[in-house]
């Protein structure tokens, strides 16, 4: 009897896998937006939902600047400074590997180029603002770097200049004991050239690996910082933690209050 009792137990529990509970208890998936009948801002989402966003978020959607918008940019230059459209892109890929496409530059940063008379012709980061202004209608440098990252850094190989990183990530190889970085990967050490798909086939693997752990370095996983800033919080509220980190100035107050009674020595004198 017993046995029959333990096995008409376990039944139940057979029945509970069965696939008509498995519906019910599965996901059921649904258009979000039917969800929004009741938001007192339905039709304004709806009409935002088919907003273009490359009007307003130009950074994150259109990460690069279009051919056309590149063209105006360098035409817009030679134009303004009476150069040839050439001696424009030379002072851009100058101001680039110098670092103008990062925002932390000064719009002072700039670069002499000549005019067809020779007469030297200062280019500045603002000049290229101001341009970027005319041809794209918004000041990020950045998105015209990264269009013209494989001109620059073809540029930058043929005359053997460095990018905008090739300093810094050359010393962390030196201050790991690793061989230095080659002129062409100098040349391709650029923050802007990351974007470039193939990169490794321009300079090999290494700048590539180099420029994202760079990236990963200033910027990090915003998961990891997530969780990093989540850990405080957690050891602050711990109430076993908190006596450890504050037992130390607790116990410096009772030597403060002893050493009070040192005044009455003063007085001493006095007397």
């Amino acid at each position: 009897m017993t046995r029959q009792k333990i096995e008409n137990l376990g039944t139940p529990e057979t029945n509970q896998t069965d696939p008509s509970t498995q519906k019910e208890n599965s996901p059921i998936e649904t258009d979000p937006f039917t969800q929004m009948e009741h938001s007192p801002i339905k039709n304004i989402l709806e009409q935002a939902i088919s907003q273009p966003l490359d009007k307003y978020a130009l950074e994150d959607t259109k990460n690069k600047a279009t051919p056309e918008e590149v063209s105006k940019f360098i035409r817009s230059i030679s134009v303004s400074f009476a150069i040839k459209e050439e001696v424009a892109f030379v002072g851009v890929s100058l101001l680039f590997l110098k670092g103008a496409a990062n925002k932390s530059t000064p719009g002072t940063m700039g670069v002499d180029v000549k005019d067809d008379t020779g007469s030297p012709v200062f280019l500045s980061k603002y000049d290229l603002q101001v341009a970027c202004q005319q041809a794209c209608k918004n000041r990020l440098l950045r998105r015209i770097a990264k269009a013209l990252a494989k001109e620059i850094g073809i540029f930058a190989e043929r005359n053997h200049l460095n990018g905008d990183l090739a300093i810094k990530l050359n010393n962390d190889l030196l201050a790991k004991g690793e061989s230095p970085l080659t002129s062409k990967e100098k040349a391709w050490a650029s923050s802007f050239s990351q974007t470039i798909s193939n990169l490794e086939v321009f300079c090999g693997p290494r700048v590539p690996a180099l420029l994202a752990r760079d990236y990963n370095r200033r910027f990090g996983d915003p998961q990891v910082k997530k969780n990093q800033r989540s850990k405080p919080q957690q050891n602050s509220g711990a109430p076993q933690q908190g006596p450890q980190q504050g037992g130390a100035p607790k116990t410096q107050k009772p030597n403060q209050k002893t050493q009070k009674p040192a005044a009455p020595a003063a007085g001493r004198k006095s007397r």
